[in-house]
């Protein structure tokens, strides 16, 4: 092993072990401490490896085909903006405010991408510092949102794993393969623009935890995928290669959009993971069923013996129809689970149906059940 190896490896141990303390004793990384810890990295790592800042040649290409990926992100997250609807972001307008809010951003991206650009650069690519790399820039996102949940709250709990370790994750191994193939530009261009846009512009797209997570997952893992492939991709492109790419990616992209979409009832159609084994034998836990919404009139169609799923309170049941009973020609439904001995207690009213399920699919849905007893 180089000596310039051995350098930067144990400089990442140190960082690592810094931060790992951090996580645990959060005042260590308060009020942008992180940012001055960084620099302090970098300065070590110029004494001990020096510093190098080299273009990729042809970074102009690179940087054109990101921004056209970036605008795609944009136009489509603003598109389902309009069905999903819009929220105020939760940062304050004004030039201080502005100011205070991005210049502690902007350093960070900054400092953290040059830096990360010199241990790969100056490992000549080792793959023990390229995953350690990738490892400490993850662990600096976790612990600098650490101080903003209370992972005591099952909801927080869920949401900093999906939104910050997941996507931390993947965000740094899109980050760490720019780095690898380009310079500390691109990486820098890619946080810049995904990192500042919710300080800048005043309403953001209205999705939930789960739906941002999905798409701050799958979208860097296809970006990922394609800027490693991007010499070829954009330096000498064969019409026939670029277009079953294109076609690859557009397809995997609408399949996960279908899916989320499918999951989060937008549509006529939902599916739905069971939690439980109330319906026994019939529909077990971890099975995922499709369920079709039904509108008032349709469910005067029901039947007893139908399967429907149904709100009570902040869950969704899906048990069998045991009784109909008709108030003023409005249908009302009492209903039981396959395998429970009594009927489940009140009446379902219409307006707490979701709607009829149609089929279901086995064990589907058993890895969301094994993460959510995992945290309970």
């Amino acid at each position: 092993m180089k000596t310039s190896v051995k350098k930067i490896l144990t400089i990442e141990i140190i960082m690592l072990i810094t931060i790992l303390t951090g996580f645990f004793v959060p005042y260590l990384f308060e009020n942008e401490r992180y940012i001055i810890f960084l620099v302090l990295m970098g300065v070590v790592t110029y004494f001990a490896v020096g510093l190098d800042f080299g273009r990729y040649k042809n970074e102009k290409e690179v940087l054109k085909s990101l921004v056209i990926y970036l605008m795609f992100f944009f136009i489509l997250s603003y598109l389902f903006g309009l069905f999903i609807g819009f929220n105020k972001t939760i940062y304050s307008f004004g030039l201080t405010n502005l100011a205070n809010n991005i210049a502690p951003t902007f350093a960070l991206i900054l400092v953290s991408e040059i830096l990360r650009y010199q241990f790969i650069k100056k490992s000549n690519k080792d793959k023990l510092v390229v995953i350690l790399s990738a490892i400490i820039f993850t662990a600096i996102d976790v612990c600098i949102a650490n101080t903003y949940y209370n992972l005591g709250v099952q909801n927080q709990l869920y949401e900093f794993i999906g939104l910050i370790i997941i996507c931390g994750i993947t965000k740094n191994v899109l980050l760490t393969v720019m780095a690898i193939k380009y310079d500390y530009v691109i990486p820098i261009t890619y946080r810049l623009a995904m990192e500042l846009y919710e300080f800048i512009i005043p309403i953001v797209p209205g999705f939930g935890p789960y739906f941002k997570s999905v798409v701050m997952i799958v979208y860097p893992c296809i970006l990922a995928v394609v800027m490693y492939k991007g010499e070829k991709l954009k330096l000498n492109p064969k019409p026939q290669e670029l277009s079953k790419n294109k076609i690859v990616v557009a397809i995997v992209m609408l399949v996960l959009i279908f899916i989320v979409l499918l999951n989060t009832g937008f549509f006529k159609y939902r599916t739905l993971v069971i939690g439980s084994d109330s319906m026994k034998k019939y529909i077990s836990k971890g099975d995922v069923v499709l369920i079709r919404k039904t509108t008032l009139d349709e469910q005067k169609e029901f039947k007893k013996g139908d399967i429907i799923a149904f709100n009570t309170g902040s869950k969704i049941i899906v048990h069998r129809i045991y009784k109909i009973v008709e108030k003023e020609e409005t249908p009302y439904f009492i209903t039981k689970g396959d395998n429970n001995n009594q009927v489940d207690q009140g009446i379902v009213e219409p307006s707490n149906v979701v709607g009829r399920v149609l089929l279901r699919i086995k064990k589907v849905g058993l890895p969301s059940i094994w993460l959510d007893e995992l945290f309970k």
